[in-house]
């Protein structure tokens, strides 16, 4: 038996799952974990029980609905087995009650694919839940093996108490748990698992010692108490380590009348990690759940602001530039896009923001920031740049990563009012699994650091643990969203990294944030620029969209711009128009529609018309188009909210693309 911190060979995963994409992104997921993960697949029944006889597994994956069965008939399968191995549903749709069912019916948790970021969370949570349920059974086992030798006969308990020493550590050797033998609070016996949990090297340490010189001053008083009146039962405490550590300790004690005399034997249970793994648990369901909320208001407010923006657009072309009209158009357009701004936010927090990954040096972005930086923060901060000599190869989109610097930027310029230092800087780091362990959300391997630095006012620790939540602000009203480093965060998060950060009073911030480094050969960074007005066309654009202002406001900008537009309604009308239509050049569809969705009309429409191009929008990305925010392959979309410029833009270039 082995914990969790003391595991070096990679956790065995079998992962029961159709969906190759789905496959490769869990795998992805797993290599967050400290040890990493050498993941088996299985579709069928039939590879499920092969790969169970054929290996020992750590962990089950298991996807809700799988070919002609179910994961959670994986789950009786593996128990009718004879396995104990945890099983963590991962899915893509399992509402709250399906998964409280499959919570009771045995699985240890589960994990929606739009949300693998907090995989190897349950992952690790479920296999130290199991070892910890291990322990107790076998620490009952020795302590109830211990109980019917000890009270045989008096003669015998007499010789337990005075050479029960080696017996002792026999009994117990196998345990990680801490056990001790006292008599009035004195350590007359410890296992080798007490030295483990209090970092000693040698008995000689342990025993002769009051049972309290291992505990908390904090704590001290109440294990007192236990022991003068000798209070039986389960109690919570901190414990203190040899080195100073304190750590989370679980007591459970029970008296023995030996001989005339009472002994107590105490199991010490180091629930540090567990605390620690329990902590992170509750933050991602916290952000989960937020991160929802967010995604749906994003989906209905990003379909009101394409027809404000639209309509304000179309009406602005017809208006004179002196015309007083104008300046109330342009303001209701200001306050439109300021909006949308905040929906992208809101997205990227939630990390349901589409993105589309480069693999890049993180120096070229940082070095072609640098200029915009300077103009944005001001004269009186001066800028610095530290980049390390080698290349840095990322898989990020490199515009987020310019909103990631732009909103640390502005978050530094904020805290120094009288100016001061901004400093970014780069290098190449390797974390291990003691700093991962103790920096959550952290996790062993190799990365490319960038952290921005100033100069300013710095935080106290009650601000630091509310920087990234969505809202939280500490500028005064009308001086700030509250959602600059909830989207830095959610942008990190989604590119499969970390942020982590320090500050003191006065002595300024750093903010480092951990993108994985990729063995692959970085593209050529340059900064996108649009010029010029979008072209127009005289194609023929089939229009699936079940919103039927934002559907109207589509086809007029489509026909200003030259081109014939076909509406429907739904995706069971798009099909019936494009069996009929002679000639259709472009599907421009919802992603999220009633009775059938976008990827699903694509996928019918394509057969009907093959050489037609498709062009997907949507207000948010909770499909499997764009599962998890990443565009696949060959996929062109539009994000809601947009302006007639750039949806014109964007069918132009759909229409003018080589593929198919």
């Amino acid at each position: 038996m082995m914990t969790t911190s003391e595991q070096t060979e990679p956790m065995r995963v079998l992962l029961l799952e159709d969906d190759a994409s789905d496959a490769h992104l869990a795998i992805h997921a797993l290599r967050q974990l400290p040890t990493g993960a050498k993941v088996d697949l299985a579709v069928t029944r039939k590879d499920f029980t092969e790969l169970l006889a054929a290996h020992q597994y750590d962990i089950v994956l298991a996807d809700y609905g799988l070919p002609n069965w179910t994961g959670m008939e994986a789950l009786r399968e593996l128990r009718r087995l004879g396995f104990d191995t945890p099983l963590v549903v991962v899915t893509g749709e399992l509402g709250d009650e399906r998964a409280v069912e499959c919570v009771k019916a045995g699985a240890a948790d589960y994990v929606l694919k739009g949300n693998l970021a907090r995989l190897p969370i349950a992952v690790s949570r479920a296999i130290a839940d199991k070892r910890l349920r291990d322990t107790a059974l076998l620490s009952q086992r020795m302590m109830q093996q211990a109980k019917d030798e000890l009270y045989t006969d008096s003669r015998a308990a007499q010789y337990a108490l005075e050479e029960s020493g080696e017996r002792f550590r026999k009994l117990t050797e196998a345990s990680f748990d801490a056990i001790v033998i006292t008599q009035d609070g004195i350590i007359l016996e410890a296992n080798r698992g007490f030295l483990g949990t209090f970092g000693l090297q040698r008995m000689e340490q342990v025993v002769g010692r009051p049972l309290t010189d291992f505990i908390a001053e904090e704590s001290r008083s109440d294990l007192e108490w236990r022991i003068a009146n000798n209070i039986e039962g389960t109690n919570e405490m901190v414990g203190l380590r040899e080195d100073g550590k304190e750590i989370f300790i679980e007591a459970t004690a029970r008296n023995h009348a030996i001989a005339e005399r009472t002994v107590r034997i105490t199991a010490l249970r180091d629930m540090t990690e567990r605390r620690a793994l329990e902590h992170q648990f509750r933050q991602a369901q916290k952000m989960e759940a937020v991160g929802r909320l967010a995604g749906g208001v994003a989906h209905d407010f990003n379909n009101l602001l394409t027809v404000i923006l639209s309509y304000a657009d179309m009406l602005l072309e017809g208006v004179a530039p002196h015309d007083p009209r104008a300046d109330d158009l342009g303001e209701i357009r200001k306050a439109a896009v300021t909006a949308g701004s905040l929906t992208r936010q809101l997205l990227a927090f939630s990390r349901q923001q589409v993105i589309e990954p480069r693999v890049l040096n993180l120096n070229d972005v940082v070095a072609s920031s640098e200029k915009m930086l300077r103009r944005l923060i001001g004269e009186d901060i001066d800028v610095k740049t530290e980049l390390s000599s080698d290349p840095l190869t990322v898989m990020i989109d490199p515009g987020q990563l310019e909103q990631v610097m732009l909103n640390l930027a502005v978050n530094a310029r904020d805290a120094m009012p009288s100016g001061g230092r901004l400093t970014l800087e780069t290098e190449s780091v390797t974390l291990d699994a003691e700093y991962a362990r103790e920096h959550w959300p952290a996790h062993a391997g190799r990365y490319a650091m960038l952290a921005v630095s100033d100069t300013g006012s710095g935080m106290d620790e009650q601000t630091r643990s509310h920087i990234f939540e969505p809202f939280f602000t500490t500028k005064g009203i009308g001086k700030g969203t509250g959602l600059g480093l909830a989207t830095v965060y959610g942008i990190v998060k989604q590119s499969n990294g970390f942020i982590w950060v320090y500050s003191e009073i006065d002595h300024g911030t750093s903010f480092k944030i951990y993108l994985p480094l990729v063995d692959e050969v970085p593209e050529q960074y340059a900064a996108k620029s649009e010029s010029g007005a979008p072209r127009s066309g005289t194609e023929t654009v089939l229009l699936a969209e079940d919103a039927e202002p934002v559907r109207a406001a589509a086809r007029q900008i489509l026909e200003r711009y030259g081109y014939t537009v076909l509406e429907a309604p739904n995706g069971t009308a798009a099909l019936n128009t494009a069996k009929h239509a002679s000639k259709i050049d472009l599907l421009l569809t919802d992603v999220v529609m009633p009775e059938m969705s976008g990827r699903e009309l694509a996928a019918g429409f394509t057969t009907l018309k093959p050489n037609a191009k498709v062009l997907f929008m949507s207000g948010y990305t909770d499909d499997a188009i764009i599962r998890h925010g990443v565009l696949r392959p060959g996929t062109a979309y539009l994000q809601k909210p947009f302006s007639p410029e750039t949806l014109a833009r964007k069918v132009r270039e759909v229409l003018d693309s080589s593929g198919a």
